[in-house]
């Protein structure tokens, strides 16, 4: 922000913030906090009895921190009067367990559940007015989404990428690809597939 204000003229600007407090669980010192509270975390404590509620309420608490702060940037672009003209997408790269299932899921990249494969995305398109979609989406459908709203771009999204606008109207999405740093799953609506490292497979 400090920037656009040493910005002397109007040209397009694209900026990528990307905030590092949720992956942490880290905030100022005197941010309010949810509790009870996890002070300091030991990850060889986690287990399947541990209780979850401390845990939890830190990355909560983090959580909120990171929308204080996008609040802040949507804040600014609105006083300068570049809020309705500008692309905003805001999103995260992983969910997070914690213990939901009782099978000692803690954190992310050990599996494909729900908790850690499903994002926020909410996006603000100028002249598109606002709306949910309720279907299965990817991260890769932020590309032809921003190409073809933004950039007019003709090109079929099958020719550069996985995904497919979120402005389609008749969407079809038979599976998912999701990585990790250990392998990869293929998500299917009723059942998936991950792939480890040695090529083994396990369908769930």
């Amino acid at each position: 922000m400090d920037k656009e204000d040493a910005r002397s003229d109007e040209r397009p600007f694209f900026g990528f913030l990307f905030y590092d407090a949720v992956h942490g669980y880290s905030h100022p010192p005197d941010f309010p906090r949810f509790t009870p509270y996890w002070e300091h975390i030991n990850h060889m404590s986690l287990g399947p009895d541990f209780d979850p509620e401390p845990y939890w309420n830190r990355y909560r608490t983090a959580a909120r921190y990171v929308d204080q702060q996008l609040g802040r940037v949507l804040d600014d672009l609105e006083r300068r009067g570049q809020l309705a003209d500008t692309a905003i997408v805001i999103t995260s790269d992983h969910g997070e367990s914690f213990n939901e299932h009782g099978k000692n899921y803690w954190g992310h990249g050990s599996n494909y559940t729900p908790e850690q494969i499903q994002v926020p995305l909410v996006m603000h398109l100028p002249g598109r007015s606002g709306g949910a979609l309720e279907r299965r989406t990817h991260h890769a459908d932020i590309a032809p989404t921003l190409l073809e709203e933004l950039l007019d771009c003709e090109s079929a999204p099958q020719h550069y990428t996985l995904g497919q606008s979120l402005l389609d109207v008749e969407p079809h999405r038979d599976w998912m690809l999701s990585g990790s740093y250990m392998g990869y799953g293929i998500l299917m609506p009723d059942y998936q597939v991950a792939v480890h490292p040695t090529g083994g497979l396990r369908s769930v």
